[in-house]
């Protein structure tokens, strides 16, 4: 329900980060392997600039994470991974009443 008061906003930044299902698509690859936005356009078939757009909106929801950066031929390569879910108060968290 939208504007519950015990929603996460992380866990709404998270839900409209992964509403794209290119995002679900970039996030299932370094979710197995780390990768630059260059090498999923190419995997993905899709413009460099569309994959570095959907990727930093991951950055930013927290869903993947900057591992490395390299200059390449006068700019710099950004290489990202998926980052391990953490758990909060959502579906999946035990109850605390059958503690």
């Amino acid at each position: 329900m939208p504007g519950r008061p015990d929603s996460d906003p992380t866990d709404q930044k998270v839900a409209a980060a992964l509403a794209h299902p290119l995002r679900v698509q970039i996030l299932e690859i370094l979710g197995k392997e780390e990768a630059s936005p260059a090498a999923l356009a190419g995997r993905l078939e899709r413009p460099a600039a569309v994959i570095s757009y959907h990727a930093n909106v991951l950055r930013e929801s927290g869903c993947i994470e900057l591992t490395r950066a390299e200059p390449r031929q006068g700019t710099i390569e950004y290489f990202y991974r998926a980052q391990p879910p953490v758990e909060s108060g959502g579906l999946d968290a035990p109850d605390k009443a059958d503690d």
